[in-house]
């Protein structure tokens, strides 16, 4: 169980999935719980690593991913879903914010196919570094809740302003589980991670503001989700400084998994794609509210609509929060960096953020010149409800009861049956039209690439093949093994993920300057 602020190392089995439920004196256990790996083990790896040829290496686990009914309507896994009617879509509500840029700016930067009443969900705001990664415990230090204290004072001195009528609101801005990435004090920043892919040109977080709950107090939730921006270079110094400025011949949008991770590897790609030529825009951890630790109950028996209806508005809010961050920070980046907005943009997302990847792109479909999933899926519920993850990330606590009315003791602890299980996830797609599994097909268009591990039980083997199903079947790379070693070989994949991404590139090379005021490297 993590616990206090701390500054996350990066560790292949840490690229976690998306929400994965912690379940308090439960009487089942839907998967294995993968801890630590032993130092003999990761020894082992290592070597198993070094001596691989290049040719895809196996390493099946001892069990197969659980075997469920499936979820998705009518469809198999091997089944191409038939064409689609869309309608629009229902994004959650935030509150306004005055976004801070100039008329100008917010022509320059709106993202394409929006009008010219268009404006962020939230607003952006610039950062300096570096910046370390804190998960909210829920028995923080002293030292911890003066840093949350004075973290959360510096956002609502800029968000104060910005809120005209609504300036009298509480602003709540941290809470157990939450993740974030904030800037350093003094005597944080000798345990700064230091970087391999040079120094950022620009760090920013856009922050949003949701409603609270009804029944309380008149106040809005702070949420954020921080950014940083690499331009296209050949290499840098030993300072981090661009040598020489390449040619930009696209935009790529990596995603990190769960937590930010893992680190290393997202590094190891935002270096290999600057070097060959594409602007990266990294999201350092996904929005800091994804993490936050809830707990709800599903009926064992009776009807299931509202249970299902309540985890939509929790679990497809959250992705929705990393849709509109990315929205307003590639609309900042575009006023920042006017040469980039006509070149062809994609998507890169890993683990968490792959699974999140249709909701961002839907938000503005028409932006995206396609997209690389590694180790994503389909369908929030039913990925949190059967990921081997589950105790890692301890977010959403999902629980079975049973009702008094059934049983002596009262409230009761339950095991769902699979039939009982899979009806909440058909009930809960039903209600979930901003769910990844609902949003694949808007994308099914575009190029993809898919990388996925045969037996995957993080992110469950079976919604990767739906999710590559809806996509209409694009290039895809199964991987002997599951979602450890897919992230401890991904290193040596990375140059075939950018070649692929060569052959998407259709505009040709703009040079795009470089500026000279660089910040901090992110983590």
């Amino acid at each position: 169980m993590m616990r206090g602020p701390l500054v996350c190392k990066s560790s292949p089995q840490a690229a976690a999935p998306l929400w994965v439920a912690r379940r308090a004196r439960r009487t089942h256990n839907f998967g294995a719980v993968l801890g630590p790996l032993p130092a003999s083990l990761a020894l082992a790896l290592a070597l198993a690593l070094a001596l691989a040829p290049s040719a895809c290496a196996s390493v099946e686990l001892r069990s197969a991913p659980l075997a469920l009914p499936r979820a998705s309507g009518q469809l198999t896994t091997d089944q191409t879903p038939p064409p689609a009617t869309f309608t629009p879509l229902p994004w959650p509500d935030r509150l306004p914010i005055d976004p801070g840029m100039s008329a100008d700016e917010l022509a320059r930067g709106r993202p394409a196919g929006t009008d010219a009443s268009w404006r962020p969900v939230g607003t952006i705001i610039p950062m300096t570094a570096p910046v370390v990664f804190t998960r909210v415990s829920k028995s923080p230090s002293v030292k911890a809740v003066e840093r949350y204290a004075a973290d959360n004072q510096r956002l609502k001195a800029v968000l104060t302003p910005r809120l005209g009528a609504a300036s009298a609101l509480e602003l709540d801005g941290t809470a157990p589980g939450m993740f974030i990435v904030r800037e350093t004090v003094l005597d944080e920043a000798r345990d700064a991670p230091s970087p391999k892919a040079g120094r950022a040109n620009l760090l920013f977080q856009f922050v949003s503001l949701r409603p609270a709950p009804s029944g309380k107090a008149p106040r809005a939730l702070i949420d954020r989700t921080a950014f940083a921006f690499y331009d296209a270079a050949s290499g840098w110094d030993d300072a981090g400084n661009p040598l020489d400025p390449l040619p930009t011949r696209g935009v790529v949008l990596v995603m990190p998994g769960m937590l930010g991770t893992p680190g290393d590897i997202v590094q190891d790609t935002v270096k290999l794609l600057r070097t060959r030529g594409y602007a990266v825009l990294r999201m350092l951890a996904h929005p800091a509210r994804f993490t936050q630790t809830g707990q709800m109950a599903a009926p064992i028996t009776g009807p299931l609509d509202q249970i299902a209806a309540a985890l939509s508005e929790e679990l497809t809010g959250r992705a929705a929060e990393g849709a509109f961050a990315v929205e307003a920070a590639l609309a900042y980046l575009h006023a920042q960096r006017t040469g980039l907005k006509d070149l062809p943009h994609f998507a890169l997302g890993m683990s968490g953020g792959a699974m999140i990847m249709p909701t961002v792109m839907a938000r503005n479909p028409d932006r995206w010149a396609g997209g690389v999933s590694i180790a994503g899926g389909v369908n929030y519920l039913e990925i949190l409800t059967t990921s081997n993850y589950s105790d890692m990330i301890q977010s959403l606590d999902l629980l079975w009861i049973q009702p008094p009315e059934l049983g002596k003791d009262g409230l009761l602890m339950r095991r769902p049956t699979q039939e009982r299980q899979a009806e909440l996830w058909r009930a809960y797609l039903a209600a979930a039209p901003l769910d990844s599994d609902n949003l694949a097909p808007r994308l099914a268009g575009k190029p993809w690439l898919l990388l996925h591990g045969k037996t995957d039980r993080a992110v469950p083997a079976v919604t990767g093949e739906r999710l590559w199903n809806l996509l209409r079947k694009p290039e895809r790379q199964l991987i002997d093994g599951g979602h450890e070693w897919l992230f401890l070989t991904l290193t040596r994949r990375l140059p075939s993920i950018a070649d692929w991404l060569d052959t998407q590139t259709k505009s040709p090379f703009h040079a795009t300057p470089l500026e000279p005021n660089l910040v901090e490297p992110a983590p």
